[in-house]
């Protein structure tokens, strides 16, 4: 076993030990000030070690300084759409850039409904001035509102679509297939193709899909405050179970995966909400504070804890965690924390 997964296990062990403690705010430190980029969606680790951060209409890259500073550079950016999905298979980054279409009113809240939502692949191997880095293609329409997106061994692409139960909902009496979950497999290079399949239909999906993550043949994801984990087949999921709820008052966004298959999930107090709008007295809004909650699913060290949370740290002052990516910079093992609602990018201290 190497040093990296020793400092891992003891990281997540001691948490689980404290009992859910909270951890001193030494352990927070901010790389990218909110002012210099606003509402952070999600972060993901590529080949090299290189980190990168959708914002808005951008997607851009960590980069350190010689003075150790560091700063963030732009990798490509789109004035039609907006970023909500990020995932790196290797050196090919994948984003999801959706469009805004008709607004919609319920229960006093307006919703901007997709119009279409774009499949965007980034081959960093390639350097930026050659044509052939940016490949883009369609990838839904109105029904499918992108999100999670987590890319399994064999190259395919898993995506939630956060309103897929709204868009049930507004469809009562239609055939389609609408979808929690989507499988997107490149079928083409030049130009770039994909074939999209549903594997998990809306009304199995939650309230609202959000973060997604795969390991081997085990997918996680979260819906509202709901984790669930099923398993990869070639048909598309199957053993779709319920592992974890946390509080009516907490919703979960996107996640890490730690050694053990321990989940480290971005969990915020409940905002405007398709649950809170068809049941308004049901899921009230709360003030409990912003925190990253650990869950084990049952797998290594943590076989016998399997859909308990076995720790959590409790983030300070307004910071709403969007996502967390496991990562391992010159400082050592750390969780690089994005937050949607105020932006910036943060990190905190495993070791």
């Amino acid at each position: 076993m190497n040093n990296r997964k020793i400092y891992w296990i003891f990281l997540v062990l001691f948490v689980g030990l404290m009992g859910g403690c909270d951890t001193p705010d030494s352990d927070l430190s901010v790389l990218v000030d909110p002012s210099q980029l606003p509402s952070t969606e999600r972060g993901v680790l590529a080949a090299d070690n290189r980190f990168f951060i959708d914002a808005g209409n951008g997607i851009y890259e960590l980069l350190s300084q010689s003075n150790g500073a560091r700063t963030t550079q732009l990798v490509t950016q789109r004035s039609d759409c907006q970023f909500s999905g990020l995932a790196a298979a290797g050196s090919k980054l994948y984003a999801a850039c959706t469009a805004s279409g008709t607004a919609i009113n319920l229960g006093g809240q307006t919703f901007a409904m997709p119009a279409w939502s774009d499949l965007v692949r980034i081959d960093l191997a390639r350097p930026a001035s050659d044509p052939k880095r940016i490949s883009t293609t369609r990838l839904g329409d109105e029904k499918l509102f992108p999100n999670g997106m987590a890319v399994n061994d064999k190259g395919d692409i898993y995506i939630t679509n956060t309103f897929g139960l709204l868009f049930r909902m507004l469809n009562l009496f239609s055939s389609e297939v609408i979808p929690a979950i989507v499988r997107v497999r490149v079928t083409g290079e030049s130009p770039f193709a994909i074939e999209k399949t549903s594997v998990l239909p809306a009304v199995q999906g939650g309230m609202e899909p959000n973060g997604i993550q795969i390991r081997g043949d085990r997918l996680w994801f979260v819906s509202m405050n709901v984790l669930y984990e099923a398993q990869i087949v070639s048909s598309g999921l199957r053993n779709l179970k319920k592992i974890y709820e946390a509080d009516s008052k907490r919703v979960f966004d996107d996640f890490a995966v730690l050694p053990g298959n321990v989940l480290a999930i971005a969990e915020i107090p409940t905002p405007i909400s398709l649950l809170a709008i068809f049941f308004p007295n049901t899921w009230p809004p709360s003030n409990a504070p912003s925190q990253l909650t650990f869950i084990a699913t049952g797998s290594g060290p943590y076989s016998s804890c399997a859909g308990q949370m076995v720790g959590r740290y409790v983030l300070k002052g307004d910071i709403t965690p969007s996502s967390a990516t496991a990562v391992t910079d010159a400082y050592g093992p750390a969780l690089y924390v994005t937050d949607f609602f105020f932006g910036g990018l943060y990190r905190v201290a495993l070791d």
